[in-house]
């Protein structure tokens, strides 16, 4: 029987002679503070942090030296009881997320042919185990060989940035499925900004979800549909942040897009080391994992809250985050390779952007790509 899910942001397992098989998370190198509550103390797992909520701190190294592997706290009946939990990630000062959320599986690998494949892969296999239909996990890796965009781009996925599955339920959404990639673009937005809190850069959204410093992407989204063994369906958010590096974009032809840039060019302190930014990268991942299951969480399906009214709160989140209404995008047609310009008006309650075009009429969009 698989673990009841409880494999958790703090409490990871590293195994240096086969990392590929572990599941690790990392703290940044300069300190890692996490308020827990009650959390019982599995045999043979030694846990980092305390019984009550007050501040623990602890070194990178120290933090690893106290991890062991996944499996020797699998089967224990107190850890999902007790698995809701508080964390706090400082890096050099600054709070990367504050945050609850129910358990789920945390999956962190240094490189990897795809997160998208191998959430579908772990779904048709790990969920077996218990004939759930609630499976929640995310997988992320500092590297990607098979990384891919949206309508089968490439996405070029170096060492170092931000490679990140996470697999939601079908029926666990508490808002209809055209509004998730808002939602996830908000998250993502909300993290850039608090590591920029102290830069001059502006970070913002476009529709649907790209995230953009100064204007240009250092955020894409992708969803999927994945099945388990037993038909059970789940939307599978493949999120690539850049934090070290950005691709070469084309700007000509018919896969020209938005320039792209990197978290790292925009940060006030030049002397970050590499370690450092892989760590962040890392705590950066877990982050928007963690905050996108809370989101499902405080919005359960069973609960009394109108879903109108969930969208409707969304979509003015969204807003906050946008400042290109009423300025001309360019909107490329994947059908033969044309580009047209788009004026963008509004966000319909569905999440489609009605948009004006050159020749004053309005229309919806839905799946379209804009630069």
């Amino acid at each position: 029987m698989r673990a009841a899910r409880s494999t958790t942001y703090f409490a990871a397992l590293l195994s240096s002679s086969n990392p590929s098989s572990c599941f690790t998370t990392s703290f940044s190198p300069q300190q890692h503070t996490t308020l827990s509550f009650a959390f019982p103390k599995p045999t043979s797992f030694t846990t980092i942090i305390t019984n009550n909520p007050s501040i623990t701190t602890i070194s990178k190294r120290q933090y690893h030296s106290n991890c062991q592997r996944r499996r020797m706290h699998r089967n224990n009946n107190n850890f999902q009881q007790h698995s809701n939990i508080y964390t706090t990630t400082t890096y050099r000062g600054r709070a990367l997320f504050a945050t609850t959320a129910q358990s789920f599986d945390w999956n962190h690998v240094p490189s990897i042919g795809s997160t998208q494949d191998e959430a579908k892969r772990k779904l048709s296999e790990d969920s077996t185990a218990d004939n759930s239909s609630n499976f929640r996990f995310a997988i992320s890796a500092s590297e990607q060989t098979l990384g891919r965009g949206t309508n089968g781009r490439t996405w070029v996925s170096n060492q170092g940035n931000v490679y990140l599955t996470v697999a939601l339920p079908w029926d666990s959404l508490p808002v209809p499925v055209t509004l998730l990639p808002l939602k996830v673009g908000c998250i993502i937005v909300q993290n850039v900004k608090q590591i920029l809190s102290k830069s001059n850069a502006k970070v913002t959204l476009k529709w649907p979800n790209d995230v953009l410093i100064n204007e240009q992407k250092v955020a894409g989204v992708l969803i999927e549909i994945g099945s388990d063994a037993q038909d059970n369906n789940y939307f599978l958010v493949g999120i690539g942040i850049n934090v070290v590096s950005a691709p070469e974009v084309p700007t000509s032809g018919a896969q020209r897009g938005r320039k792209a840039t990197y978290i790292r060019q925009h940060m006030d302190d030049d002397n970050t080391d590499d370690e450092a930014m892989i760590s962040l990268s890392e705590d950066l991942a877990r982050n928007v994992a963690t905050q996108l299951f809370q989101w499902i969480d405080e919005h359960d399906t069973h609960n009394s809250i109108n879903a109108n009214d969930i969208s409707a709160q969304l979509i003015q989140e969204w807003k906050q985050h946008v400042d290109n209404w009423g300025k001309k995008l360019i909107m490329r047609d994947d059908a033969d390779g044309d580009f047209a310009t788009v004026v963008p008006i509004d966000v319909e309650m569905d999440g489609q952007l009605r948009v004006r075009d050159r020749f004053g009429n309005e229309k919806l969009l839905c799946a379209d790509y804009l630069l």
